[in-house]
């Protein structure tokens, strides 16, 4: 029998990614918007109560959008911000190119970072996520992974709409991004929750299937 998980969208407004809280033992946060809406998500956090018992916050990858509130919040909340490697020095950096924080007219705030990789594992006290290197949109982008409620937080690798990450921001590569949806398509999945968008629960998979398609259908023109 699956067990399912505890998950809130407390933010995802506007430009702001979405942000999830994993409402388990060890609750942690998965990405954080570009920060403009932080109080919103403080208030939220406060909502579900959870704010002394904030584990860490996990950066699907380093673009504004989703790490840009990383550091405000890790101050106010006092907790660990983990990100992949190969997206790490432009977090360390605060570059608001690599990152795209200057698309937004923002700047991108430094940020102090612990590093995870392929194969890592995140403790949440009753669970725990598996962390899988699916980089295509950014080099060090990475997806979430809980095998026992069978659900997969994918950043912007795929969407809920049959889309997919862009390729073609700084860093990013459309075979790689192919691979990565490929390894995706192994795993057993039946929820997604994606970094915009909607997300879904029961059959996901039929969705990842039709990102799939339509990125390789763009394959003559990337």
């Amino acid at each position: 029998m699956n067990k399912t998980l505890n998950v809130h969208q407390v933010c995802g407004i506007g430009y702001d990614s979405n942000v999830y809280l994993l409402e388990t033992e060890k609750p942690i946060l998965i990405d954080t918007g570009t920060g403009i809406h932080n109080n919103d998500t403080i208030e939220k956090l406060k909502h579900y109560r959870v704010i002394e018992k904030l584990e860490k916050i996990i950066l699907t990858h380093n673009h504004a959008d989703h790490s840009g509130g990383a550091a405000g919040l890790s101050k106010e909340l006092g907790v660990d911000v983990y990100a992949h490697e190969q997206d790490s020095k432009a977090l360390l950096d605060g570059d608001g190119a690599m990152t795209g924080a200057l698309m937004f007219g923002f700047s991108q705030e430094k940020l102090d970072i612990k590093l995870i990789g392929d194969g890592d594992t995140i403790d949440c006290g009753d669970t725990e996520l598996s962390v899988i290197h699916t980089p295509g949109h950014s080099p060090g982008s990475i997806s979430l992974y809980d095998s026992v409620s069978k659900t997969l937080f994918c950043g912007d690798v795929v969407f809920m709409d049959g889309g997919v990450g862009r390729w073609d921001l700084p860093g990013g590569n459309y075979k790689t991004l192919v691979q990565s949806v490929e390894k995706i398509l192994e795993l057993d999945i039946d929820n997604f929750y994606p970094g915009h968008g909607p997300s879904n629960t029961g059959d996901a998979k039929k969705f990842i299937q039709l990102s799939y398609k339509y990125l390789k259908s763009c394959e003559l023109f990337a």
